[in-house]
């Protein structure tokens, strides 16, 4: 063999080097931009992390307390005090006594302006418009509003999904702050289950837990704080975020004072950076807003301590990157993804899965719908029918996978294979013809059929109901009416079906019946009432217009929002259908034993909710 110097030895070495970096690029590429955007179904990948969330169903402090002690007799065995939920027993759609009285006060009104509006013309009605009004609601979590952050409807009519989210970090145990830095130590969550000996040497922890509200329909992220100083936020049973005991606070330049609604409250206070924990991930440097003053309502009824929104960046106020775009851009996680599992029956058996998913909450397999403009997670709508009658139908043209057309192009190719080219980016203004909802002449005098452009669903967590713009809602609630659920069969509530499309191009149905859509509550002991779960939103124009599944369609399905690659032009969200029962129940207890109670920081006082 021809004698081969070191300089000849070290060129070899580096060419291999390179092929073998290549190789594991076009592997590491393969497994994460190629295969995940052109797959039907979830590979099945387990979470690397569940949190256990709270339903609040605006029924007050004392509700959240009597759920959590039956479910924490169903972790012992022991029987329950108090009423207990009839899990299987009811054939409709639960809600708690103010939500129901709310939905049905607004179903009232509906009819009431119907029948004002019919004398007074549509030209009134149309500019009717407001936040949180009960004629036409705009969807407004991100709406622009001026000098204002966008709006978020939380209201008592409204579920809420809470969970514990870890902000701050502090240096334990005492004595280590003095001699320690804390992006030189472990941390240890504080409901690790961690041996004496790692909590007994220097370690950093989260400040504090706040019970967090976790929101796809929204983007930024705002914690109570202990600039808070009266109100609802100051109530001694609150968790707050102490910004001068975490090591790891800093104020952003500039600095910014922020103000938002929440439906019928509002919430001011300045900008900050800190880490994020949750489970056993942080994220470092996240930009939030230090909740300072609270009025409204709403908040002494809801028990808010902060909202984490999991929307996309074109939806960020001011810029700042989203919580789970950090997630995507720090590591954080093996997979980019989150998925959500809504008990049909118990306020206390609901889950958010980071990293993965786990078929024990689900049935069959979980397919995939490409996110087609991604400000919301919002997904092609094809129709909507009731029975065998077409509302709204969508004439935009269905998604044709994209080949690779060259070698050179399998990489980029084979990553939108099956994703739509959108024709305008998030944050462009679509044009107005595209965007209304409009009667096909062809219809007219044989149906009340509408024909649109495009049409989405929008999957949103922090929506409670089914929704539907103007006109369409009108055709809805005179099909759909309310009566006493043993007169409900399905001759007069039919199922409903929307028609979605999935990554392949291909139409998939989801039915459901009326049991899944009415809404049952006892009133005073009379005979159960049901009322279709259905309310009036108008989608801001540039992304509607559109229908929300809330969060009674995801009681009924699984879910998972998975941003892929982190490009958002390959976002997907999956479905399931969720399993439901005391097995599930007793699953979730096993993966959650060691998180945060809900009400350990309550401290015993209570508040009743009232409509």
């Amino acid at each position: 063999k021809p004698y081969l110097s070191h300089s000849h030895h070290l060129i070899i070495a580096m060419a291999l080097s390179k092929v073998l970096c290549s190789f594991a690029s076009i592997v590491a590429v393969s497994g994460s931009r190629l295969d995940d955007p052109i797959r039907t179904t979830h590979e099945g990948h387990q979470a690397q992390h569940v949190v256990r969330l709270h339903r609040l169903e605006g029924a007050g402090d004392a509700a959240m307390i009597e759920a959590e002690a039956r479910w924490s007799d169903l972790k012992t065995g022991g029987a329950s005090k108090g009423k207990a939920r009839r899990a299987g027993e009811s054939a409709f759609v639960k809600v708690s006594a103010p939500q129901y009285r709310a939905l049905k006060k607004y179903h009232e009104d509906y009819y009431r302006l119907s029948s004002l509006y019919q004398v007074k013309g549509e030209e009134e009605r149309s500019s009717n418009v407001t936040g949180h009004g009960h004629s036409l609601t705009v969807h407004a979590k991100q709406v622009d509003l001026g000098d204002t952050l966008p709006v978020t409807p939380l209201q008592r009519l409204s579920s809420q999904y809470v969970g514990p989210v870890g902000v701050g970090t502090v240096i334990q145990p005492d004595g280590c702050a003095a001699h320690a830095q804390a992006d030189a130590l472990i941390f240890i969550p504080r409901d690790a289950d961690s041996s004496t000996a790692q909590l007994s040497t220097c370690h950093t922890s989260e400040q504090t837990h706040v019970q967090a509200v976790y929101d796809t329909g929204s983007t930024n992220i705002w914690i109570a704080s202990d600039l808070c100083k009266t109100g609802p936020c100051a109530k001694p049973e609150r968790s707050r975020y102490d910004h001068v005991h975490s090591s790891t606070f800093k104020e952003p330049k500039p600095g910014s004072l922020l103000h938002i609604r929440f439906g019928t409250g509002e919430v001011s206070g300045p900008q900050a950076l800190d880490d994020f924990h949750i489970g056993p991930f942080s994220v470092y440097k996240q930009t939030f807003g230090m909740i300072q003053e609270e009025d409204g309502a709403v908040f002494e009824q809801v028990p808010f301590e902060g909202i984490v929104g999991l929307g996309f960046p074109a939806m960020s106020a001011n810029g700042v990157t989203p919580f789970f775009d950090n997630v995507i851009k720090q590591g954080a996680l093996k997979k980019n993804e989150f998925a959500f599992y809504f008990s049909k029956d118990n306020p206390s058996a609901n889950a958010i899965l980071w990293g993965g998913v786990d078929k024990k909450f689900h049935d069959g397999d979980i397919e995939f719908f490409p996110v087609v403009q991604p400000y919301y997670w919002s997904l092609k709508l094809k129709s909507f029918k009731i029975g065998d009658e077409t509302l709204l139908e969508s004439t935009e043209a269905d998604t044709t996978p994209k080949l690779p057309e060259s070698d050179s192009e399998a990489l980029e190719g084979e990553a939108s294979q099956g994703k739509r080219k959108l024709r305008a980016s998030s944050s462009s203004k679509l044009s107005s013809s595209s965007s209304f909802l409009q009667l096909d002449d062809r219809h007219v005098g044989r149906s009340d059929l509408q024909t649109v452009e495009r049409a989405r669903a929008i999957v949103d967590t922090g929506t409670t109901y089914f929704t539907a713009e103007s006109g369409l809602y009108d055709k809805i609630m005179a099909r759909l009416d309310s009566k006493p659920c043993s007169q409900v069969t399905e001759k007069s509530h039919p199922d409903l079906t929307y028609r979605l499309e999935n990554t392949k191009g291909e139409h998939r149905d989801f039915v459901l019946k009326n049991s899944q859509y009415m809404v049952e509550e006892h009133l005073g002991g009379s005979e159960a009432t049901c009322s279709p779960a259905f309310m009036q939103i108008n989608i801001p124009k540039e992304h509607g217009p559109g229908m929300i599944l809330g969060e009674v369609f995801l009681r009924h399905y699984f879910s998972v929002f998975d941003r892929v690659d982190g490009n958002v032009d390959n976002a997907r969200v999956g479905f399931a259908k969720a399993r439901q029962g005391e097995d599930v129940h007793k699953h979730l207890q096993e993966l959650t034993t060691q998180q945060v109670a809900f009400t350990t920081s309550m401290k015993g006082k209570t508040t009743e909710a009232t409509v």
